[in-house]
């Protein structure tokens, strides 16, 4: 499935100052990453998706799916602590897909919740 991003000046240059490519951020969204607890901010759902760069560099990146544009919209994107990228690298490492406890991450039974323009929520 080819995915259709929204890029602006805005969220470029927010995610330029994390050091963070737009690439590398689609590639994360696009390599079956690890969906977070979803969160709401001002009516928008905003999706963390905990997974890796093309090249293996581990990144949270937050998205939201853009109904109108049928475009997913990066908010943000940043290098998630230790604890989280030392749990990530565990949960990948699984062979049988079966949850970590207490690691707060959530594997949904699919791809990614923005993958397909749906957030698997509400």
């Amino acid at each position: 499935m080819v995915m259709s991003y929204e890029w602006n000046d805005g969220n470029l240059s927010h995610i330029a100052k994390h050091g963070v490519s737009s690439r590398e951020a689609e590639e994360v969204i696009e390599n079956d990453p690890y969906d977070l607890d979803v969160q709401i901010v001002n009516g928008e759902v905003r999706t963390p998706h905990l997974g890796e760069t093309n090249a293996g560099r581990i990144l949270i990146v937050i998205a939201t799916w853009i109904e109108e544009e049928q475009a997913i919209r990066v908010v943000t994107v940043f290098e998630p602590s230790k604890v989280m990228r030392e749990k990530y690298v565990l949960w990948k490492g699984s062979n049988d897909g079966a949850a970590i406890e207490d690691t707060g991450i959530s594997k949904p039974g699919r791809r990614s919740a923005l993958v397909g323009g749906k957030s698997g929520h509400g």
